[in-house]
């Protein structure tokens, strides 16, 4: 399908790439992913004036597709730990002028979304109406953001999405019910779990010996400590984590 666009996903995602962090790492690897499986993407985030095409792909360990298509946005957020000023409206107007530009011709198209305020931003200026939208969920953000007052906006933000979208997409079972317990949506929820590149993971094991490994943040809302309670009813099994900032 590299010859021509019979079929498309615009894929947005509102921080400044190349990032390490899982979140980022799962956004690109999915869109390279899905561009090797014949599907054209057209993958549009936030641009790192240090950094090339080549070389933010590159910093995932991947090389240029002809599937791929990478849009590099202006974008004003200050990386982890650092200083500066924050607004995600700078890549929210851009990106929906990108994304109305894209929309112009009469190729099959997809919007993929996974981040909360962008994917209201969108539906509040009427894109989504126009495009068929699947939203993947990765949490209930009114649920676990510890900030008591930004709570109510985010439970607003999240009843319109997910009642906007046309498919909405759990990556887990237990967030699946989670949606479900809270916004009562009429549709079924997909639950789609997160990919994982095992290639650079060891093949020989002892396989007498239980391990379990967990990859991630260590917010509380994860569950970690609940993990590591559990061990106690595993007692021959060995518990790796691998987690947190650097």
């Amino acid at each position: 399908m590299g010859a021509g666009e019979e079929f498309r996903i615009i894929y947005p995602f509102s921080e400044a790439l190349p990032l390490k962090k899982a979140r980022a790492i799962q956004y690109v690897k999915t869109c390279h992913a899905l561009a090797e499986a014949g599907i054209r993407v057209h993958a549009i985030f936030g641009k790192d004036p240090s950094f090339s095409d080549s070389q933010c792909l590159a910093y995932y360990g991947l090389k240029s597709h002809p599937n791929l298509i990478l849009w590099r946005l202006p974008i004003l957020r200050k990386k982890d730990g650092g200083r500066g000023i924050s607004w995600n409206g700078l890549f929210s107007i851009f990106c929906l002028k990108k994304i109305r530009s894209l929309a112009k011709t009469s190729i099959p198209t997809v919007l993929f979304l996974r981040h909360i305020k962008l994917a209201h931003h969108l539906i509040s200026k009427g894109i989504t109406a126009a495009i068929p939208t699947i939203f993947e969920a990765h949490e209930v953000f009114s649920t676990t953001t510890g900030r008591t007052g930004g709570r109510q906006k985010l439970r607003e933000m999240e009843e319109v999405v997910f009642g906007t979208a046309d498919v909405v997409v759990s990556i887990s079972n237990g967030l699946k019910a989670e949606i479900q317990r809270e916004f009562q949506l009429k549709n079924d929820i997909p639950v789609i779990p997160d990919g994982t590149d095992i290639s650079d993971v060891p093949t020989t094991r002892n396989p007498k010996e239980g391990s379990i490994c967990y990859t991630g943040h260590l917010y509380p809302w994860k569950g970690v400590d609940t993990l590591v309670k559990a061990m106690k009813y595993l007692p021959d099994a060995r518990l790796t984590i691998v987690g947190g900032e650097e």
